[in-house]
């Protein structure tokens, strides 16, 4: 069962803003991809939005908020937007050894954790590796799907408790933006602007059809 475990909804609805003049974060762009951007990068993402996903659970009530209805289906358009104008690479096969190949965007899939999170913080630190490299993620509590606020506290329920207390590491598929590369540490930080939960038939499937 796949399900929206996180999306930025403050970044969606920055992006949405511009999604349809072709201009994204301020910068012109051509409605036609980069030359840079891999041709096998973006059918699984495409494939996901054919799908009717929720965010959270299919029973969860909240899943069916007005508001969350809302992110999923800007987010749809966003991504749309980012797949005909920005350069977008699978993360995997960005890497090497000693460097990451520049792109607007990189499409992730992969495990992860939030090791080392504080209930009462709003920054949630996703971790994880890929290709040799530890990635660190960087995500607002208010925007998971399984967070929940009681008094000073976020209360992850659900399947996402194990992903929240860092018992375990979930895998996940989602769209992030790196910031900062640190080549000495082979550690890559930056944020997502969705992640999907993915059971391991799921992503078995998704590494068959990898495209953007």
């Amino acid at each position: 069962m796949q399900y929206f475990i996180y999306i930025s909804k403050e970044r969606v609805d920055e992006l949405f803003e511009t999604a349809f003049d072709h201009v994204i974060d301020g910068i012109e762009v051509s409605k036609s991809k980069s030359d840079k951007s891999d041709g096998n990068a973006g059918l699984t993402i495409a494939g996901i939005f054919k799908t009717s996903l929720s965010f959270g659970r299919a029973d969860s009530e909240s899943s069916q908020s007005k508001a969350r209805i809302t992110a999923v289906s800007r987010l749809k358009d966003v991504v749309d937007a980012i797949s005909k104008t920005q350069t977008v690479l699978p993360l995997a096969d960005a890497i090497n050894e000693s460097d990451v190949a520049p792109a607007d965007w990189y499409l992730f899939q992969g495990s992860l954790t939030g090791k080392n999170w504080e209930r009462g913080s709003v920054q949630v630190i996703l971790t994880g590796s890929i290709a040799g490299w530890e990635i660190r993620l960087s995500c607002r509590a208010p925007d998971f799907s399984g967070l929940y606020k009681e008094g000073e506290d976020y209360i992850p329920t659900s399947t996402n408790y194990f992903l929240f207390e860092g018992e375990i590491s979930l895998s996940m598929i989602g769209l992030v933006r790196i910031a900062h590369i640190s080549r000495e540490k082979h550690i890559l930080r930056g944020s997502p602007l969705f992640l999907i939960l993915q059971s391991e038939k799921d992503a078995a499937e998704a590494s068959k059809d990898v495209a953007f």
